[in-house]
């Protein structure tokens, strides 16, 4: 059973338990403590300011709307509710307030606010209902600005964490006001980028986020007693299309600086995503100083619940590194498959990162931070808990797997990837079955080499936009851009030179096209994948009618999922790159007009390279 299936059997139990049955009958009695389902309230009063937690807690002379009643005239503030959330709709004000139902009660986490194509202030003008059940509840929002209106509907369902916008007439950009130190783009394959505010000039970051981001709120700086673990929250928001982009807004002095939040651009017809992973120390932050030799730390903090933790070093603005936690006792296979070994590991109660030197010839980085945080439920993840992959699966309907082969054009029916394909094959092979599913093996073996083929040939694309971008950016301030020799030898040369303003813009893209080159150098190998899997599958086909061939099955097939591993591992760090490289062009823009010529070649050519789903 897939981890989404055991989420949604997990809450239909725990709705069959909690909520007596003539709750169910009659919402007008109220909600039944941690009754999942959702409800909707009027206060009876309106509030010139965001409410307190113990207000939202109590719910003192709030009224609970019966079942079906979508002809309600509010006459205070409204409220959606289910035992996650809370949403607060206060009249007259520019947005909704969101709150996370934590241990101790509801937390407010965010502000969600419509930006009006016209642009102006906007103040809440009007509530419709347009749904209220115990399932879900769904209202649409007006809001007034002096030369316009728009409209945002709030959807949410019960049991989720999720909250449901659906963007209206009028709504050019949603906003999401939720102070923070820490903006992640997270990869599952690749290096996330985790923005640190006091790291960020100027007001507005562009993101090189395609359908989702994170924002680490509150907690994170490990506990101050072994008995008080503070509370966080990850706070993700997700879209549907590549080509809505995401800007993160920045306020503050030096160390003071941090992100108000982000906005996200809006689609016709389309929904976003707000999710508010709550729970005591589920993110962490440590700062880590460079060393001259290999060095264990042991971090304040461990994890609070099972799940695939992450680790990423944030400092300057640049693609990770990042790695996922190893238990003690993983074992080599583990490091194997994925194709690197983790300098982060669990370890009796501990949670340890080994920091490593930098490498000679290299100056040793100034201090960084080690923000950790669950990326991925594992077997033992409580199923009441929601990690950030839940979210992905919940709202755009794909695990990390199937989102890289979308986003690449990879993606189809069949699913070849070597893991997918080798687990069915070693199924053939432990029920005796590998002589009657011969040809099916031989097709599914076959499709598999072409998907890697396939997988290489994207990934040699991206070098090749290393190298192309590295072509516009070359000029007369040095030979830090200068292209790489191709792999038949030749060097490309530019047209033209660049000076001035011009010139200091393209090397500021050095960092990052050094970072694209190392870790595409990383997926080449000199034997070519496509034949070295053509080999490989050769082999397995071989085993066929052999005595006692599945442990030599599954030893092919760690070959080949370490193989795929180091595919995906390189297409993911050359997508993140490609768009982390056209929003420096596009802000090289913005910050000077004299780029744009240079910024739109960039872009240009980017465009090219990265596939739209």
């Amino acid at each position: 059973m897939s981890p989404s299936c055991h989420l949604f059997l997990g809450l239909l139990i725990a709705a069959a338990w909690i909520v007596p049955a003539d709750c169910q009958a009659d919402a007008a009695d109220g909600p039944e403590p941690g009754s999942p389902y959702t409800y909707l309230f009027d206060t009876g009063a309106t509030a010139a300011e965001p409410l307190p937690a113990a207000v939202v807690a109590a719910k003192k002379g709030w009224k609970v709307l019966a079942e079906d009643d979508t002809s309600h005239k509010f006459a205070g503030d409204t409220v959606l509710l289910n035992d996650r959330l809370v949403l607060v709709l206060r009249a007259k004000a520019a947005g909704a307030e969101l709150y996370a139902q934590g241990p101790s009660g509801p937390v407010r986490r965010a502000a969600i606010v419509p930006v009006c194509a016209g642009g102006g202030s906007a103040k809440l003008s009007a509530v419709r209902i347009l749904e209220n059940n115990p399932g879900a509840v769904m209202v649409e929002a007006t809001f007034q600005t002096a030369a316009s209106a728009a409209r945002l509907t709030f959807r949410l369902t019960t049991g989720q964490v999720i909250l449901e916008l659906r963007p209206g007439e009028g709504a050019e950009k949603v906003r999401i006001e939720a102070p923070s130190r820490y903006v992640a783009v997270p990869d599952c394959f690749g290096d996330d980028m985790i923005f640190a505010a006091d790291r960020v000039a100027g007001p507005r970051l562009r993101l090189p986020a395609e359908n989702f981001l994170l924002h680490f709120v509150d907690s994170g700086g490990g506990r101050t007693t072994l008995k008080v673990v503070p509370q966080g929250c990850l706070l993700m928001c997700v879209w549907p299309s590549s080509r809505q982009q995401a800007t993160a807004l920045v306020s503050g002095e030096g160390a003071q600086r941090v992100f108000q939040g982000s906005e996200i651009d809006c689609a016709a017809g389309k929904s976003l995503w707000v999710a508010a992973l709550e729970g005591p120390a589920i993110w962490h932050q440590q700062a880590v100083a460079p060393v001259q030799a290999p060095q264990d730390l042991v971090l304040d903090w461990k994890p609070p619940f099972p799940a695939k933790w992450r680790a990423t070093l944030a400092g300057a603005p640049r693609i990770g590194p990042s790695w996922y936690f190893r238990s003690a006792d993983d074992g080599q296979e583990a490091a194997l498959a994925t194709g690197e070994r983790s300098p982060c590991c669990l370890e009796a109660q501990r949670a340890v990162f080994q920091v490593q030197p930098a490498a000679p010839g290299i100056a040793p980085r100034e201090p960084q931070s080690l923000v950790v945080y669950p990326i991925d439920r594992s077997r033992t993840t409580p199923l009441a808990t929601f990690c950030p992959i839940d979210v992905l699966r919940a709202t755009l309907g794909v695990g990390p797997c199937q989102y890289i082969l979308q986003t690449e054009g990879l993606a189809s029916d069949a699913n070849p990837t070597p893991d997918s394909v080798m687990t069915w094959v070693e199924k053939q092979f432990d029920k005796k079955r590998d002589k009657q599913s011969r040809d099916e093996m031989r097709e599914m073996l076959d499709q598999m080499v072409a998907h890697v083929d396939h997988a290489q040939q994207r990934i040699g694309q991206y070098a090749a936009l290393a190298r192309d971008v590295r072509v516009i950016c070359q000029g007369p301030f040095g030979a830090g851009l200068q292209t790489p020799p191709g792999r038949d030898g030749s060097v490309r040369r530019p047209a033209t030179t660049l000076d001035g303003v011009a010139a200091r813009a393209a090397e500021s893209l050095r960092p990052t096209l050094d970072d694209l080159d190392r870790k595409l150098s990383e997926a080449a190998v000199t034997v070519p994948p496509a034949q070295r899997a053509r080999k490989l599958a050769d082999e397995v086909l071989g085993l066929i009618g052999k005595k006692d061939p599945a442990a030599e099955c599954r030893r092919l097939g760690l070959e080949l999922r370490r193989l795929g591993a180091v595919q995906d591992r390189g297409l993911a760090s050359g997508r993140m790159a490609a768009r982390w490289l056209r929003q420096q062009a596009l802000m090289m823009a913005e910050q000077d007009r004299q780029n744009a010529d240079l910024a739109g070649k960039i872009e240009g050519r980017i465009e090219q390279a990265l596939p739209r789903k």
